[in-house]
């Protein structure tokens, strides 16, 4: 009974301890921007202060009266993949990986809108959810994620840098808390056992 408490005791420090590895300085935003309806508009997701970032999981939301999501593709700081589920209208998830780590300042995806609001309607374009991992350790990188704003015009589309104040998304002690549990869990059904 003891040496479970020990390993809990293990678990819990080590869970706790991890969220600090990073500073909070990953700054992950949607770009402003804007198009004529009927247009196609490809919106930049950026980082900055990126450090062997090794994936990336966002949930983006936007208003499906005003446009429609209809690709994902990897920026130019992503050299491995991104992938894009668009199923649901007014909601695109992004999954991006790149086994080398994506480092710097600069976008890592782009999302591409069909755009089918009239002229001086406006779409959020929200980040809901943001999470990023180390390339080499696979621990949860803090980071803060700032959305911006689609405004359909009657000029041509144009993309500046987001403005907005970041938002904090946390740090992973919940999750390695949760993992750590877990691994404690089935350590005392295999003791039960023997």
């Amino acid at each position: 009974m003891r040496a479970i408490y020990i390993v809990v005791a293990f678990l819990l420090v080590v869970a706790l301890g991890a969220g600090t590895a990073y500073a909070a300085n990953l700054q992950v935003s949607i770009a402003d921007a804007s198009g004529t309806k009927g247009s196609t508009a490809a919106v930049p997701v950026t980082i900055a202060g990126g450090t062997n970032v090794g994936s990336m999981d966002l949930v983006v939301t936007y208003d499906p009266a005003v446009l429609t999501a209809t690709d994902v593709s990897a920026g130019a700081l992503n050299k491995g993949m991104a992938l894009g589920n668009m199923s649901v209208p007014g909601i695109v998830a992004i999954s991006l990986a790149d086994s080398a780590g994506m480092s710097g300042d600069g976008p890592v995806a782009t999302i591409t809108f069909s755009v089918i609001g009239n002229a001086s309607q406006t779409s959020p374009l929200a980040v809901q959810s943001a999470k990023a991992y180390d390339a080499t350790t696979f621990l949860d990188i803090p980071l803060a994620a700032a959305g911006g704003t689609f405004t359909v015009t009657s000029g041509t589309p144009s993309g500046t840098p987001a403005g907005g104040t970041p938002k904090p998304s946390g740090d992973g002690s919940m999750i390695l808390l949760a993992g750590g549990s877990i691994v404690a869990a089935a350590y005392l059904v295999m003791r039960k056992k023997e």
